[in-house]
């Protein structure tokens, strides 16, 4: 075991030990978690009192709380995020026209910085904070992700407990784990957007038919290797589509695959510094050998590419979060009838949870303006709009389901009643970005093909 993992890391283990305590069963899965990942410091800068309050008419920590006459000042709000096709595309779209048409006065400069996995819009954050030139907000993973800003020895992010969270009550219409994973030393920086579950395995329903197969027998990873031969031997199809343009893909594969074979308990473990070489060996040999099922230009592919091959009947099975639904509703393909869905094998009980959110940074160029921002992305109008299109479920409690269709009512069910909820590991709720960057760095260097087992299992139990 690695003895590097100090300062970030050490709070994100702490972190997450409040997480593995609080994530079994119940919808006050976070409740208590402590969210202590930051420095413990109350003071603000460049504007702001460190009390969450502001004048508003030039860069500031948090805003003005006076909602009846709010300061502009002539920044544009610029905001930061990752989508730039597909059904991200789509609900992001949604979310800035409903914007718009709340706050016409305001002038704004949002755009996609595009890359899997967040690389490139991660890189560019985090290169403008260091620079002390924040956009007025951008999209990040909240959780262990955010405890890079936390630990500065700057205040990095702006405290917006009183001025987003408390006005008109939103924070008593959020799910906990929502305001947990949003907290840090009591103060709220970020509002999340909407919830992805991670571990489904989506399904073409005409070749998993021609093949022969059902999925729902399938009780543990393994089982599913001889629906993918099936499906290669009386179809034209792959028995999995997967996209490896980067590392992330075969991360998050194989943490499905760990969490099928060997159960929540051996995972918290895992992502809490404490794994167990064998069982790692274990799921690592049982990702190489679905790799033997993947289509042949899966280097070249990216996730929403993959994706387009269960569509086109393709690929049999594919592995990836439920926002790829998104892209089923855009084509028109219908739920039950053109694609199907189970829980990863191994994990129907689990839930492994993943969310996006809008951060809101310390020196902030347009802070009455984000203000605004971040007050609508919590909204119900925000939260049905942006995650109708996103494949994704809404983190209110309030929230009618009716424009959601069964694939994400099932999937708000499911979120409410599991046993178990897992944080994300490949998409930072569950490990610390110096981590995760390893990590892929890990599986980059390993498991791209040839598939290096031991020397893959052996980086993962070292990095983390």
């Amino acid at each position: 075991m690695s003895n590097s993992a100090e300062g970030p890391d050490r709070e994100r283990r702490s972190y997450l030990k409040a997480i593995a305590a609080a994530s079994v069963f119940g919808t006050g899965a976070l409740a208590g978690c402590s969210g202590d990942g930051g420095s413990g410091s109350d003071g603000g800068s460049d504007g702001s009192s460190g009390d969450g309050s502001s004048d508003g008419s030039d860069g500031g920590g948090s805003g003005s709380t006076d909602q009846s006459s709010p300061t502009y000042n002539s920044t544009a709000l610029e905001v930061l995020h990752p989508w730039t096709g597909g059904g991200g595309q789509n609900a992001i779209n949604a979310v800035i026209e409903g914007f718009h048409e709340e706050y016409p006065d305001i002038e704004t400069d949002i755009r996609g910085v595009g890359a899997t996995a967040n690389v490139q819009l991660n890189q560019m954050v985090n290169q403008r904070l260091a620079n002390q030139d924040p956009p007025a907000a951008f999209n990040a993973w909240p959780g262990a992700h955010l405890t890079q800003f936390m630990q500065s020895s700057r205040q990095l992010l702006g405290d917006i407990t009183e001025s987003v969270w408390q006005h008109d009550d939103m924070e008593g219409a959020f799910v906990d784990e929502a305001k947990e994973l949003s907290r840090f030393d009591g103060r709220y920086v970020t509002v999340p957007i909407g919830s992805h579950r991670l571990n489904n395995l989506f399904f073409n329903l005409d070749v998993i038919e021609s093949a022969g197969v059902t999925p729902e027998d399938v009780e543990s990873p393994g089982d599913l290797i001889p629906l993918m031969e099936e499906v290669e031997a009386n179809t034209d199809a792959v028995g999995m589509a997967q996209s490896m343009v980067n590392a992330n893909t075969q991360l998050q594969l194989w943490a499905a695959i760990h969490l099928g074979m060997h159960g929540y308990q051996s995972y918290m473990d895992l992502i809490n510094g404490e794994g167990d070489l064998q069982s790692v060996t274990e799921s690592v040999e049982m990702t190489s050998r679905y790799a033997e099922f993947f289509n042949e230009d899966a280097s070249t592919v990216s996730p929403p590419s993959a994706n387009q091959k269960i569509m086109n009947g393709e690929a049999g099975f594919y592995h990836q979060g439920n926002w790829m639904a998104g892209g089923y509703n855009a084509n028109d393909l219908t739920y039950g009838e053109d694609w199907g869905w189970i829980a990863f094998p191994g994990t129907s009980n689990m839930y492994t949870l993943h969310m996006d959110a809008f951060v809101y940074p310390n020196n902030n160029p347009a802070p009455e303006k984000a203000i605004r921002w971040h007050r609508y992305v919590g909204s119900k109008e925000a939260q049905v709009n942006f995650n109708k299109h996103k494949g994704s479920i809404p983190l209110r409690t309030d929230v009618s389901m009716e424009e959601f269709g069964p694939f994400l009512t099932e999937t708000m069910e499911d979120f409410r009643n599991i046993e178990y909820r897992p944080p994300t590991l490949a998409h930072g709720l569950a490990v610390a970005p110096t981590t995760l960057v390893n990590l892929r760095e890990v599986f980059s260097s390993n498991f791209m093909g040839p598939y290096e087992v031991e020397a893959t299992a052996q980086g993962i139990i070292d990095t983390i």
